[in-house]
């Protein structure tokens, strides 16, 4: 193992300048998109919310899920270095790069000014983003030397001593294969760190709630979800739907590991309506704004045919409830 890292910091070394110049070249890529995205502030929220509502579909769910519903840190760490490192840098980085020599850079190119547009000024610079990007950065960056060194030896096999371009590009293999324990690591380090901070320094989105709103959920029938309860008419709605809007209320962070906080659906014909505890200080939250409008747009791509809503309920210290609508 140690040998495998002296080897690779061996050629980290002795491609020192292309290496710096890779480092330049792509947090400068970064500092611009910042730039651009202080310029253009409602397009930067915008491209913001969007990779907030795309990290909870597809590849990235189960990341969202550890993250931000069951806070685990070691699983977070775990899922992040695998994504980051086997898809993140080998599939989306150096194997498109061994078919089509440097087509990883434009690729990575995007991902940093990304990351630019998605965090801007206000959020870069958050110790648990910094870090992150900071070191995350590295470990793609020395992936990207990786392509440079083997696309460069695959193109001019003579300048570097070799006689031709198979052996150019077998030796550029070799060195890129000594670069990935040194990617492996930085991601390792970036994946603990992000899971550490991103999760102890955050405070879950949704509060837990009191005794004063244990009362405000009631009906005949219950489905139970990690210690909370989805509460139904079950002459009116069925128990799948029940399921459903419990599904999705976890998907979000409503439902979360060791709180019980509760919720109803109740149906009006084709209209189906989710209530939610939820004090009237958390109503104008953006983020939650959106995670309701993502439940509500899962369900009407589910059933077309009907209409959904969510009403939040609030009650005050005299007992008096106050509601708030969310599409």
């Amino acid at each position: 193992m140690v040998r495998r890292i002296v080897e690779g910091l061996r050629v980290v070394r002795e491609n020192l300048r292309v290496y710096l110049f890779l480092n330049f070249f792509f947090n400068g890529l970064l500092v611009l998109a910042v730039v651009f995205a202080a310029q253009h502030p409602e397009m930067q929220r915008a491209i913001f919310h969007t990779a907030q509502t795309g990290i909870q579909e597809g590849l990235l769910a189960p990341i969202f899920q550890v993250y931000y519903v069951e806070r685990n840190i070691l699983l977070a760490a775990i899922l992040t270095f695998v994504i980051n490192l086997i898809v993140g840098s080998g599939l989306m980085l150096s194997l498109p790069s061994f078919v089509v020599p440097f087509i990883g850079l434009p690729i990575l190119m995007f991902r940093f000014i990304l990351w630019g547009l998605i965090f801007g000024p206000e959020r870069i610079l958050r110790i648990a983003p910094a870090g992150t990007l900071l070191l995350e950065g590295q470990g793609y960056i020395l992936a990207a030397l990786g392509i440079w060194l083997q696309g460069t030896r695959f193109l001019r096999p003579r300048r570097f001593g070799f006689q031709s371009h198979a052996e150019g590009y077998r030796a550029g293999f070799k060195l890129t294969v000594r670069l990935y324990l040194l990617v492996a690591i930085v991601l390792l380090v970036a994946a603990l760190y992000e899971s550490i901070v991103g999760i102890t320094t955050s405070k879950p989105l949704f509060p837990k709630l009191d005794k004063s709103y244990s009362q405000l959920l009631f009906d005949n029938h219950r489905v139970d979800f990690t210690g909370s309860s989805v509460f139904y008419d079950s002459a009116a709605v069925a128990e799948a739907d029940a399921k459903t809007a419990g599904v999705l209320l976890e998907e979000i962070g409503y439902f979360r590991l060791r709180d019980t906080i509760s919720a109803r659906i109740s149906r009006d014909s084709s209209l189906f309506t989710i209530e939610v505890c939820l004090p009237s200080s958390y109503w104008e939250n953006e983020e939650i704004r959106d995670r309701f409008a993502f439940v509500c747009k899962r369900l009407r791509e589910a059933f077309p045919d009907r209409g959904h809503q969510i009403t939040a309920l609030s009650v005050d210290d005299s007992g008096k409830v106050s509601t708030q609508l969310f599409h």
